[in-house]
């Protein structure tokens, strides 16, 4: 499923009603015309003249009229604009979750899976496509130009699967491993673009097929790209994207767009399996979908690409990322939630299912082991192949699969454990106080939540892991100790003397943060500022992260924040950066328009600087992507708070770039495209962004445009913000895509709303950027 949020549109089913019904048994008409039709609830209702008997075999035929909306859901209309300005219509499905029922009768739930065999109408010049291969190609009778397209009739599975595509899309086509067609379509002078994602997506498909030891079922797989589409849908056997999750252009799009474009199609890949294989048997078992799509688009990536580290990053992206979500009451909710409605559906297509939901599973992976992981995963495919399933089925695989290789103990099963994740929301915050002497500890467990207001009604079956500085292990990630959710705290021994620390949670992979007694973190920010590298990188992002949001809901003190944010000096490695900088980004917003704002960024540039000045604002070819993310951060980050080189820099590339406006690429990496075009455009004239919005209608490159839309709104005059709503509201097309980039940029127009945070903690940052000669004298400001 698309990884995106929004409400579900308004449905005008009047358009969609059955003409006329007949149900027969090759006899005469045992029904009545409908007499009920039941809108609000999405039933159409048929008063039989008399009552069906058990056993026998009835069909059920109908006329139905549906027609193209443009709305993104059922079967749609949607366009492009080719090179000669034409604009060339598409007509494609978003069925997910129940838009089936708009396009032809159906029982549109994913319980009710069903065979399909689909016929298409289409004109000679177009092209159409479905789930399955193409069987023939008929006239249609009496309509010259127009064709039948008839295709192979599908295996079972649930209507919002079903697809299919109707246009004049060029096509690049190749093979898996095993010899299965994988066609690539999309607009023709976009074709070209394709050429990466067939050479990672069959070999993600194979990859599945062995880590699952389950086959890919289909016959084919065609994967298509449609300008406005909105994110990606896992339809079985034919993949639809929008162009920026499936093409990929090296002169246009950075490293990370690359990144992006190989974790979209994994995940979509992956629900071939998990979704289309075997599907949740309700909405409410989304998770089973999408949790397992989002941990395994990391494995997907890679193997893919086994130098980007992706496992390392999903901490930051998907752990880290869901934990701050899950701490906000407003947000957080159950993984399984009640759905009783159409409506409900939409409200559980967030950051909980997928990113919560893909953190349970690397969690349970760990306490489990790889091995014992997939062995219960595989077991649970098999049996619920071309089926649905809950929850509670795969535990019990996986709880088989522990007993069985020693890994689960004998009295405990995987439902108990994970039912205190799924069934309540949010997480515990662990918190070690050790002993006098260091030796033992007293682990407790409490809900955390930024209000900082939890009850003690919540407990988790928590897995223990730790190590220490006399005998680091960062590597044994399965379960040392259990704290049952019967249990708020318990003694753990065996600990090293007091001048030794000790970390909790190896590499996070539970899904909880750790607190720790005064003394220990003096101990960790004393190694952080010593020597960092002794322990584990992901452990070192774990810290900042930790620290800094339990300074955030009030458990530590903000200026003991800013010592641990300020080894980062010392710090070589991207996540610890990345982890920290996402925090620091939350302080500067929250400190704008305040006394302590122009000191924090001092302090920050003198983060920053050195960091910058290592890498320059060349970017080089021969760099890992790491070092590209780092550098790429450091860029942006000077940029935005002034250093005079970097905008210098920034500057400097744009003009270049207006002298020569077909140039770009020569001009400008696409890494740091984006910093350059909203520095350029921030401390230009109006010429800076006239040139840049000129770009923008020119351009036929949807990445492009999105990051010209963005450096657009970096403008700091408001007369040319207000044109260019003005001109967004002439110019700017349906897609939704367009308008989400325009708020990015408008967004960078920093004001601080979380007056209560500024209250609480701004003080305390003054103090300390006073005492670190950061700030003049209290007096002055």
């Amino acid at each position: 499923m698309r990884e995106i949020r929004r409400d579900e549109p308004s449905q005008n089913f009047n358009r969609n009603c059955p003409q006329s019904i007949t149900l027969f048994e090759g006899g005469p008409d045992i029904s009545t015309k409908i007499t009920i039709v039941d809108y609000d609830h999405q039933f159409y209702y048929v008063l039989l003249k008399e009552e069906l008997e058990p056993g026998r075999t009835y069909n059920f035929s109908l006329d139905f009229e549906s027609y193209l909306d443009t709305d993104g859901t059922g079967f749609f209309r949607s366009s492009y604009i080719d090179e000669e300005g034409r604009e060339i219509p598409v007509a494609l499905t978003q069925f997910e979750a129940n838009g089936a029922r708009r396009a032809f009768p159906c029982f549109d739930e994913p319980s009710f899976k069903a065979t399909f065999e689909c016929h298409i109408a289409r004109e000679e010049s177009m092209s159409a496509l479905s789930n399955m291969p193409l069987v023939e190609t008929s006239p249609v009778e009496g309509q010259e130009g127009w064709l039948w397209d008839h295709f192979r009739a599908t295996p079972s599975m649930s209507t919002y699967l079903v697809a299919f595509v109707v246009s004049d899309f060029a096509s690049n086509v190749t093979e898996t491993a095993e010899g299965l067609p994988y066609t690539a379509w999309c607009r023709n002078q976009e074709i070209k673009h394709s050429n990466y994602a067939l050479d990672m997506g069959p070999e993600v498909l194979t990859f599945y097929a062995e880590y699952l030891r389950v086959p890919y079922l289909m016959p084919k797989m065609d994967i298509a790209a449609v300008v406005g589409f909105e994110g990606a849908m896992e339809n079985w056997g034919m993949i639809i994207y929008e162009e920026d999750f499936m093409l990929f252009d090296p002169e246009v799009q950075t490293e990370a767009d690359k990144q992006q474009v190989t974790k979209v199609i994994s995940h979509e890949t992956s629900h071939q399996w998990f979704g289309d294989l075997v599907t949740m048997g309700w909405w409410s078992h989304l998770w089973l979908n999408e949790g397992f799509a989002k941990y395994m688009e990391y494995l997907g990536a890679n193997h893919v690409h086994p130098e980007w580290n992706m496992l390392d990053q999903f901490v930051v992206d998907v752990v880290q990322y869901a934990l701050e979500v899950d701490s906000d009451e407003t947000h957080s909710h159950p993984v399984i939630q009640n759905v009783s409605s159409t409506e409900d559906i939409s409200t559980i297509i967030d950051d909980i299912t997928y990113k919560k939901g893909g953190s349970l599973n690397r969690m349970m992976n760990h306490i489990l082991t790889e091995q014992t992981f997939v062995e219960g995963i595989n077991s649970y495919l098999m049996e619920y192949q071309y089926n649905n399933a809950y929850q509670d089925y795969l535990f019990e695989h996986l709880t088989i699969a522990g007993h069985e290789d020693g890994n689960l103990p004998q009295d405990m099963t995987m439902k108990q454990v994970m039912d205190s994740w799924t069934l309540q929301a949010g997480y515990p915050v662990v918190t070690v106080n050790r002993s006098e002497d260091g030796t033992s500890a007293i682990v407790s467990q409490k809900r955390f939540l930024f209000s900082n207001e939890s009850t003690d009604e919540e407990t988790w079956w928590v897995p223990l892991t730790y190590t220490s500085q006399d005998n680091p292990d960062f590597h044994h990630t399965q379960t040392m100790i259990w704290m049952t959710d019967e249990e708020r705290e318990i003694t753990i021994g065996s600990l090293p003397q007091k001048d030794q620390w000790v970390v909790f949670n190896i590499q996070e992979t539970g899904f909880y943060r750790v607190n720790y007694d005064d003394n220990n973190w003096d101990l960790l920010l004393q190694q952080l500022e010593t020597d960092p590298e002794a322990i584990h990188h992901l452990n070192r992002a774990q810290i900042l992260d930790d620290y800094a949001h339990l300074s955030r809901a009030g458990y530590l003190s903000y200026s003991s924040a800013m010592d641990f944010f300020a080894y980062l000096r010392k710090e070589r490695e991207y996540l610890p950066w990345a982890s920290a900088l996402n925090h620091l980004d939350y302080m500067e917003l929250m400190l704008s328009d305040t006394a302590p704002n122009e000191p924090f960024k001092k302090f920050l540039l003198d983060l920053i600087v050195p960091l910058y000045e290592e890498f320059g604002f060349e970017v080089k070819d021969n760099m890992d992507q790491q070092e590209q993310f780092k550098q790429m951060l450091a860029i942006a980050w000077a940029c935005d708070l002034g250093h005079e080189n970097c905008i210098e820099n920034a500057r400097r590339l744009f003009n270049d770039w207006m002298e020569s406006p077909d140039e770009v690429n020569s001009f400008i990496s696409p890494n740091i495209r984006a910093t350059v075009y909203c520095s350029a455009i921030a401390e230009g004239t109006v010429n800076e962004w006239n040139f840049a919005w000129n770009q923008y209608l020119r351009s036929s490159s949807q990445s492009e445009k999105h990051r010209i839309l963005e450096a657009l709104g970096c403008s700091r005059d408001a007369e040319v913000l207000l044109k260019f709503l003005i001109s967004l509201a002439k110019n700017i097309s349906e897609d939704l895509d367009e308008y989400a980039s325009l708020l990015i940029g408008l967004s960078k127009q920093k004001v601080s709303e979380n007056i209560a945070w500024r209250e609480n903690n701004y003080d305390v940052i003054l103090h300390w950027l006073q005492e670190h000669n950061y700030a003049p004298s209290l007096r002055n400001i």
